[in-house]
Formats: C-alpha cells, structure tokens, sequence
C-alpha cells in the first residue's frame, strides 16, 4: 500500500471504531499499523519478526482478534497465518502437534513478562497485575485448548485451530469446562479459572493486601488445568 493509501485504511479504522463505540486506539494511534498478510507469514521465524512487530501482530491475530469489518477477508488472513504454522501437517495429520505455534505462543508470554518488569512508576504493581491477568487467559486458554484436542484426537488440525482462533479467551476455558470427554478434575480446574478470572474483572485494581494472594492465583489455576489435562507429548512440548 501506498502511504496515502495507508492513511485512508487508517482513518476508516477509526471511524468504525467510534461509530462502535469503543475507546479510541491507544497511543493515539502510535501502534495502528498495516501489515499485509504476506508480511505476516513471510517474517515468520525470522529475525525481523520481533524488531517490525510482526512476531505480536501475528499471535494476536491468531488469539484474541476480532474484525471490524470484512469478516470473509479476516477469515481468509486467519488461514493463511494457520496455513504458515501448519507447513508440516500433510505428512503427520495422524499425530501432528502444533509445537511450533506453542512456542510462539510462550514466546510472547515470556515477552510480555519481560516488559511487566521493565515498565515503572508509582502503579507498576497495579499495571503489571491487570496485564499478566488478561495475558495469561490469552495465553494459556489456547494451550490448554491444544491440549484438549491433542488428548482426545492425538493430533490437531488447521480447522481446529481456525476455530480456536474465533473463540476468545474465555470462551476457550467454558468450552473446556463442558468437555465431556475430560475427567471432572479437568472440567473443575477450567470452572476454577474462570472463577479467578472473573474476581480479577469485579475488582481490576485489586487491593494491596490481597496482593499476594489474588496475584498468583489465576496462574495457579491454569497451571493445575494443564496439568488434569495432561496431553502428554503436547504437554511435554511446553517444557522441553
């Protein structure tokens, strides 16, 4: 696209983010950037990734995006990214485990901790709690998802990804919760994450002396639901 072009995109976003009344893009605007599809999956395990921000652009598209409008086009540029981290799936549909995304994932996790701990200020503790709450559903609801599938199915395909990526976080924890195929441990550890999560959305600023206790309990909760989950080789993969 042509900067001109570029502005034109840019201001229609903003006008169809008010019309829907939401809050104006934060840093006015500083982080409203274009990426083509192509960039998106061509930067994919590059070293460019990180420094143009595609690596963040991307996983964000994959797990807790939503279009504002253009929803064919939207699908068509999920699949896409889906299709890149699935190159290898043809020759393993039987047993393919989508380590390559998990690690991405995790990747960003592990990112975004970094920046919690770098940023300063008198409301760090508060900041870095609302942002690790919200960043480990987004995570962790994706591969606990993975985990779902793997165990039931041994393998995971680009349409259960596609459809992963259209749940948001929450919904991906309540779909778990529900699965029969899981042992009522599981199924409880999912009711438990999303219990803790949503103390965190009554009172987002927390109080001070609950700190220690409510900062570490949804990580606490979604540690035990991977664990009741227990995929094995897919599980594995999150630590080795």
């Amino acid at each position: 696209m042509s900067r001109l072009d570029e502005i034109l995109v840019c201001a229609e976003l903003i006008q169809a983010n008010r019309k829907e009344g939401l809050p104006d893009f934060s840093g006015d605007g500083e982080y409203l950037v274009q990426y083509s599809v192509g960039q998106l999956t061509s930067k994919l395990g590059t070293r460019e990734d990180d420094s143009e921000n595609t690596f963040t652009a991307r996983l964000l598209l994959l797990l807790e995006s939503r279009p504002l409008l253009g929803d064919a086009v939207y699908d068509k540029a999920l699949n896409k990214v889906i299709e890149a981290y699935w190159r290898d799936y043809t020759d393993r549909k039987d047993r393919f485990s989508p380590s390559f995304l998990a690690n991405d994932i995790l990747r960003l996790w592990r990112t975004l901790c970094v920046n919690y701990e770098k940023s300063e200020g008198d409301n760090k503790k508060i900041k870095n709690y609302k942002l690790r709450h919200s960043r480990i559903l987004t995570c962790f609801s994706a591969l606990a998802y993975f985990a779902m599938i793997m165990r039931k199915n041994k393998t995971v395909t680009p349409e259960d990804a596609f459809r992963i990526s259209k749940l948001s976080p929450t919904e991906r924890v309540e779909k778990i919760a529900q699965a029969p195929e899981l042992e009522e441990k599981a199924r409880s550890s999912a009711r438990e994450v999303l219990k803790a999560y949503e103390g965190f959305i009554e009172n987002p600023d927390g109080a001070n002396d609950e700190f220690p206790d409510r900062e570490d309990a949804l990580g606490k909760e979604m540690f035990t639901l991977l664990q009741s989950i227990d995929a094995d080789r897919f599980s594995r993969h999150l630590l080795v």
